[in-house]
């Protein structure tokens, strides 16, 4: 059903920002202000996400690019021809040229340090622009927007609540059954699928890169959860609300890296390979684990990493059913 709001106005929050400079020094703020179907934190504390049909009317004009919706503090602006904003089909894109002032290049550096990091905008609809529902995964609100009139100014702003709000999870293999690995030092690897049988799965870690400094997540504090299926060890992650976390996922998410690793004492079978000329290891028998990582040099193609989610219950999954439904039948 079409929701009852009359000339609101909310921010949304939208995707990651990056900077970045030419071969003369200018300073260039890249991203989303809009990334069409994705669910992001409306400033009324509902989830919200502009629909790809959103922008065929919108009123793109002079839009100014601010800072935390300041309009003493412009960083660019479309008539100057400092800001420029395209629909690339995946969303609203942002490039924004930056002038030479202390406090654009504060900005710049702010963003550099990730301490800025993302998109927002002040949106304004009418009834009959959007509808309303519930979403059970997320347990809130929902405004799904399939019209803009008007778009007058863009934000770089911090982060959402988001990452405070739900947990951020992620889901991968640490290892793979029989796949070869990749050729490292005249040297590959594979995994028999046995070799879990008797293994000593001792408080296990998962670390990023097989850093101790830098724990992801802990079977004891139930917060990583190891199975093993006929593909491989297979982990399940909710990550701890730190930098080191949230940078992780966020690079994941923007598929930086997605490899995987483990550290343990094995027990292994060597032949050499005359067509090759390279070591082939059967790891036969892994006695002990206790960290897996999130190695970009991972060896294993397989054994990889994505953003994951908690399951829904049967009365989640009805419900969420029911909102898609009404979604298709706009």
């Amino acid at each position: 059903m079409p929701g009852q709001f009359n000339n609101q106005k909310h921010a949304i929050v939208s995707d990651r920002v990056k900077v970045r400079k030419d071969s003369d020094n200018n300073m260039f703020i890249e991203g989303y202000a809009i990334v069409f179907n994705e669910w992001t934190n409306a400033s009324d504390g509902v989830k919200q996400r502009v629909l790809r049909e959103a922008l065929n009317q919108t009123k793109i004009e002079d839009v100014r690019l601010l800072h935390n919706h300041d309009w003493g503090k412009l960083l660019a602006r479309q008539s100057t021809g400092t800001l420029k904003l395209y629909n690339d089909g995946k969303g609203l894109k942002v490039e924004a040229k930056l002038v030479n002032t202390s406090f654009s290049k504060e900005v710049y550096e702010q963003i550099a340090n990730r301490n800025l990091n993302q998109c927002s905008f002040n949106i304004e609809f009418k009834s009959g622009e959007i509808i309303t529902g519930y979403h059970p995964q997320f347990g809130t609100d929902t405004r799904t927007i399939y019209k803009l009139n008007q778009i007058e100014e863009i934000s770089i702003v911090s982060s959402s609540d988001q990452s405070k709000n739900e947990p951020l999870v992620l889901e991968g293999y640490a290892i793979v059954f029989n796949e070869w690995s990749d050729i490292v030092d005249n040297k590959r690897e594979t995994i028999s699928k046995h070799a879990l049988n008797a293994t000593v799965f001792d408080d296990v870690r998962l670390l990023f890169n097989h850093d101790w400094s830098k724990v992801l997540g802990r079977e004891t504090a139930e917060t990583l959860k190891l199975t093993v299926d006929d593909k491989g060890l297979k982990f399940k992650v909710t990550l701890p609300d730190t930098t080191t976390a949230q940078s992780v996922y966020e690079d994941i998410q923007t598929h930086l890296y997605n490899r995987c690793g483990y550290s343990g004492g094995v027990v292994t079978n060597v032949i050499y390979n005359n067509d090759l000329k390279i070591h082939e290891v059967t790891i036969t028998e892994i006695k002990k684990i206790s960290e897996i990582s999130i190695d970009p040099k991972g060896k294993y193609k397989g054994a990889i990493v994505w953003p994951g989610k908690r399951e829904l219950t049967r009365k989640e999954k009805l419900q969420l059913l029911k909102l898609e439904l009404e979604l298709y039948n706009l």
